[in-house]
């Protein structure tokens, strides 16, 4: 049997992808920068470059049903090299989880506890996320729509208060950068969030039904969330135009020329908004870690390894880098194109070989349970089947 025993929804594994890539509503941030008024465009594109990516995890989950990524590498590459595969996998879910943390951190201090220690909110913040680890993907998801409709909504809200101030001329010239500037800020959309969606793989077994159509779900979140950062970096462009890069938050600049009523101050509500979804990515990158690592060990239950990894995520938070500021300049200068070879192409090498081993014709969706006493029941269910 699987380490995780609770099953979620078609339709909570879409909003799953949709907030994933909608907690990286401050993408202008790094890629206006590169880009400027054309970054939209870089959206465009990078959202196009990704779909590469995700036809191969639709295929790898139709190759391999039932089966988590790290299951997927062992199977495919046999255990020495899919255990040196898989070792590779953690160590990229642990470094997003660290990095998303102190981002989290820096981002929580930086707008409402000014006077709090980073160190004091990336502990609370993993310990809350700890709890939800703790209980499964079920709770990790559990909100995952109304945290996508709450995002949808702030968007199409900010768009339509601040319309009368936005100059579309802002975007012109169109394609009036050198052609190094779209590829550098093309790969930096395509790896970062968009391919970081292999972190899914983890969580597809456990969709209860409609195994077969795992792949439309997936497609059908990533285009809500790549909607969702298309119109938020388009109003930060006709708002702000060329002074846009010279903000270290654009979106916070944009949401304060809204007027509602008295209310002037709608940045807090984005705020808001902003950090249950940073919340939810991270929760989803903590249980991704525990349950990649309690898989490769071959661990009855991942639950003694949560407080661990919460552990080993905080003191890598601030190992990795010291600031959020220096987080998004190595993003676009270096995690971009390191990021490519555990999005794309160890996938891409697992689904290779697995279909040249002709995995794809063996296994069935009862295939997905390791064999038996492998992995147990865990959390309340084997508590209760105990």
């Amino acid at each position: 049997m699987s380490l995780e025993t609770e099953r979620i929804t078609p339709f909570q594994y879409m909003f799953t992808v949709a907030c994933f890539l909608q907690s990286s509503a401050l993408l202008s941030s790094y890629i206006a920068p590169i880009a400027q008024q054309d970054a939209w465009l870089v959206i465009v594109f990078g959202t196009v470059c990704a779909l590469p990516y995700l036809l191969i995890y639709s295929m790898l989950m139709k190759t391999f049903p039932g089966q988590n990524l790290i299951q997927m590498t062992l199977s495919a590459l046999g255990k020495p090299v899919g255990t040196v595969v898989s070792l590779m996998f953690i160590f990229f879910f642990v470094s997003l989880s660290a990095l998303n943390l102190r981002d989290f951190g820096q981002f929580i201090r930086q707008i409402i506890l000014v006077e709090t220690p980073v160190i004091v909110v990336v502990a609370l913040c993993a310990l809350l996320c700890a709890y939800a680890v703790y209980n499964g993907v079920k709770v990790v998801t559990r909100y995952a729509s109304i945290y996508a409709l709450m995002a949808i909504l702030l968007a199409v809200l900010a768009i339509l208060l601040t319309l009368e101030l936005m100059d579309f001329n802002h975007f012109l010239p169109i394609m009036a950068q050198e052609p190094i500037k779209y590829i550098q800020g093309t790969n930096v959309v395509t790896s970062i969030p968009l391919g970081e969606l292999v972190v899914m793989l983890m969580i597809g077994p456990y969709v209860e039904e409609g195994k077969k159509r795992r792949g439309v779900y997936l497609l059908g979140g990533f285009l809500i969330g790549c909607g969702t950062l298309l119109a938020i970096v388009g109003r930060d462009i006709a708002l702000l135009g060329k002074v846009g890069p010279l903000f270290a938050l654009p979106s916070f600049e944009t949401l304060r020329l809204a007027r509602v009523l008295d209310l002037n101050r709608m940045e807090i509500l984005f705020a808001i908004v902003l950090v249950v979804l940073l919340f939810f990515k991270i929760c989803v990158l903590y249980y991704v870690s525990v349950l990649a690592t309690a898989q490769l060990l071959n661990l009855k239950r991942y639950h003694p390894l949560v407080l661990m990894m919460g552990a080993l995520i905080v003191g890598y938070s601030f190992f990795v880098f010291p600031t959020s500021v220096v987080h998004a300049s190595e993003g676009r200068e270096t995690s971009a194109i390191l990021w490519v070879l555990f999005e794309f192409l160890l996938p891409l090498l697992v689904l290779i070989v697995g279909r040249a081993r002709g995995l794809h014709k063996k296994q069935s969706p009862q295939a997905a349970a390791p064999p038996a006493g492998q992995n147990l029941p865990t959390g309340r269910n084997a508590n209760a089947k105990a």
